[in-house]
C-alpha cells in the first residue's frame, strides 16, 4: 500500500495510491497531532480511517480502522 502525503502552504493533504492504476484516492480529511496523523477516506463506498504515529524521523507505525496494523517509512 502506498500512502502519499503532501504539505502545501502549511496544509496537509494526500491519499492512497492504487498500485495498479497509479490513481490517488484522496483523503476526505486529516487530523494532525504532535506525533500522530489520522486520515479519513472512502473505500468501496465505506468511510474508513487510518492512524499513523511517528516512530523516528523516517518511520511510522499505525493501523487502519484500529484493526489492521501498519508499518511504513519515507520513500527515498
Amino acid at each position: 500500500m502506498i500512502i502519499q502525503f503532501e504539505k502545501k502552504e502549511g496544509k496537509l493533504s494526500g491519499g492512497i495510491v492504487d498500485i495498479a492504476t497509479q490513481e490517488v484516492n484522496p483523503f476526505t480529511s486529516i487530523e494532525m497531532g504532535i506525533n500522530t496523523v489520522k486520515a479519513f477516506f472512502t473505500a468501496q463506498g465505506f468511510n474508513a480511517f487510518l492512524t499513523l504515529e511517528k516512530k523516528d524521523e523516517s518511520n511510522v507505525t499505525g493501523s487502519i480502522m484500529d484493526m489492521f496494523k501498519m508499518e511504513g517509512g519515507k520513500a527515498k
